[in-house]
């Protein structure tokens, strides 16, 4: 008789070479664990509205099959369980597609990803301006990342800074993708003008209070 063990390793290995009848088999045979997985993301987000919808709940869980799909030949028998071993890509997966609520915070500025005590929402769909105007306290970041570069770079280097935050293994890959790119010059794209704007702010006094930010400390 076949073990689950045995049954997964064999479904992995057809994904890995694009079977799609495969990929069918494993979300239907698998999807308590990856319901478990997504709800855990979905509520680590602040949104259960999103959890408490069974429609978008079952479209992630079908979006988490294909991101292990799309992911299957990386995976190796013996290790982590794909949903776990993918774990990273998926949550970056959901967090594009529904965002996370901004979580309003104390006062104290010097806390990890904060700016004046607004959180930073890690949301893949969260423009630089949107941002900009969600607390006076971020309308600086906003000016100071806006000053140097061009639109374009500003732009693909934001998505690339928030990719990254939401755990997208390879933001570089997302960012070529959106802009027509290659991934080298998206990662060039995202260090130049992130040291730009870190001189602006640095060498600016209008700019001060964000360099208590760990994306610009010292």
């Amino acid at each position: 008789m076949t073990n689950s063990d045995d049954s997964l390793e064999t479904l992995m290995a057809s994904m890995a070479v694009g079977d799609l009848a495969a990929l069918w088999t494993f979300h239907e045979t698998f999807e308590s664990k990856l319901r478990a997985v997504v709800l855990a993301d979905v509520r680590s987000m602040h949104r259960d509205d999103v959890a408490r919808d069974a429609d978008r709940v079952a479209s992630l869980i079908a979006d988490a099959a294909t991101v292990i799909f799309e992911r299957a030949s990386g995976w190796k028998p013996g290790g982590a369980m794909p949903w776990n071993w993918a774990g990273r890509a998926i949550r970056s997966m959901i967090a594009a597609e529904i965002g996370h609520r901004l979580v309003e915070l104390g006062d104290d500025e010097s806390a990890d990803g904060q700016v004046g005590g607004a959180a930073v929402a890690s949301d893949a769909d969260l423009t630089i301006a949107r941002f900009a105007s969600l607390a006076a306290e971020l309308e600086p970041f906003g000016e100071a990342w806006c000053a140097v570069g061009s639109h374009r770079d500003q732009e693909a280097a934001w998505l690339f800074r928030v990719q990254k935050e939401t755990g997208d293994p390879s933001p570089a890959h997302t960012v070529a993708n959106e802009f027509g790119i290659s991934p080298a010059n998206a990662r060039k794209i995202h260090q130049r003008h992130f040291d730009r704007v870190n001189e602006v702010i640095w060498n600016d006094e209008r700019f001060e209070p964000l360099r208590r930010w760990e994306w610009f400390a010292a």
